[in-house]
């Protein structure tokens, strides 16, 4: 997961998406409560999250990826454009944390084989194996300002809901290396060494969803609980008609 993760307060934010949430609605098991994760909330606080849809929003993809990736993390030569297309644009899915209708924050996931994370690896049987449906996550890039807030967190859940409602087994990602302990602590195991440039080392990296579920399951109680203040909170203030 090409991407800039700093110190976070991660504990306090998450948020879930898939198509038929983007119109609102809450998807709870039948067989009782909603298990963590489950809920979509589409705003919390300052932050509203959604699935990137229209031509500004794809601009302000580009202008962020240009920002992270050539300005802070010398991944790509500068262009000179001040805005950078993923390789992989066409088959990405890009999920977005906004301030109003700045993008603020940003994660990318696709299905698509050859995975970039292959050319790291020495023996690419090992996300090949037979039942695995990995996605490949990248491109995580979140303002500065805005990384010690919940958006990482926010768009972890996205991501993990958005895996889990589609039938993906894995996630593969490129991992930066200052951050190691990081990405263990989501649940994430090495599968080679670092590889790389000086400033731009990456690490690949597989987890099962089951994994990162377990090491994120207090985060997302904590942020529903939230999530359910605040529309408490919201329903109280809005008056009868």
């Amino acid at each position: 997961m090409h991407e800039i993760f700093r110190n976070t307060g991660a504990e306090e934010a998450m948020i879930p998406l898939t198509a038929k949430q983007l119109n609102g609605e809450a998807q709870r098991d039948r067989s009782g409560p909603a298990a963590p994760g489950s809920l979509f909330i589409p705003r919390l606080g300052r932050h509203s999250f959604k699935r990137a849809e229209t031509a500004e929003e794809m601009e302000q993809v580009h202008r962020l990826n240009y920002r992270t990736f050539v300005k802070e993390i010398p991944q790509h030569s500068d262009n000179g454009e001040g805005r950078l297309v993923d390789k992989f644009h066409e088959w990405n899915t890009y999920f977005l944390a906004l301030l109003d209708e700045r993008v603020i924050g940003m994660i990318s996931v696709h299905d698509r084989a050859p995975f970039s994370v292959e050319s790291r690896l020495s023996d690419r049987s090992l996300i090949q194996q037979p039942g695995m449906r990995p996605l490949e996550v990248r491109l995580l890039a979140i303002d500065p300002d805005e990384r010690r807030g919940p958006v990482i967190v926010g768009l972890t859940y996205v991501m993990n809901y958005f895996a889990r409602e589609h039938g993906y087994t894995h996630y593969l990602i490129s991992a930066v290396t200052e951050q190691m302990s990081l990405y263990r602590h989501l649940g994430f195991e090495p599968l080679g060494p670092a590889q790389g440039k000086p400033g731009a080392m990456f690490v690949p990296m597989m987890a099962t969803l089951e994994q990162v579920d377990e090491h994120m399951r207090r985060t997302m109680v904590l942020w529903e609980k939230r999530a359910a203040r605040e529309a408490a909170a919201a329903a109280k203030s809005t008056p009868e008609p």
